[in-house]
């Protein structure tokens, strides 16, 4: 018990609202490890997230744990790909490619689009104009001219 002018280190409101610290922190790693959201996972652990906020910012640990377990689907995501790739399936293997190296296997697409619109040039110098119009068809080129 605290004696006069020293603080009761029991005061104040409970960690999580008197809930079981231990039985909050699993569930919350159990949301993480699925990528939950922070509000997703104080949600599945039947707290606030401001407490949960609040929390974190006290243990500094917990959320360096958090960020390791929000990778953990990216990783087995990553080894399901390796190894479809490895067992030879090829679509996959091109899906792969096409994401990871964009300009040599990505399917390219180039849009083209046509602007119209009225504009006085009344006020603009023939030679402005004529830059201009070496411009625009010096970028309308199909390519490879």
């Amino acid at each position: 018990m605290a004696t006069k002018g020293q603080k009761n280190p029991n005061a104040g409101r409970k960690v999580f609202d008197g809930k079981d610290e231990n039985l909050v922190i699993q569930k919350l790693e159990q949301a993480w490890a699925f990528d939950c959201t922070d509000a997703e996972a104080a949600s599945y652990a039947d707290i606030s997230k401001a407490a949960l906020c609040e929390y974190l910012k006290r243990k500094p640990e917990i959320a360096e744990r958090r960020a390791a377990l929000k990778e953990r689907p990216v990783l087995f995501a990553r080894k399901s790909v390796i190894d479809a790739i490895n067992s030879g399936d090829a679509r996959i293997a091109l899906a792969y490619l096409e994401r990871k190296r964009r300009d040599e296997f990505a399917t390219k697409t180039e849009h083209v689009a046509q602007v119209t619109a009225d504009v006085d040039l009344s006020g603009v110098s023939t030679d402005t104009l004529k830059k201009v119009q070496a411009l625009l068809d010096e970028n309308t080129k199909p390519a490879g001219s």
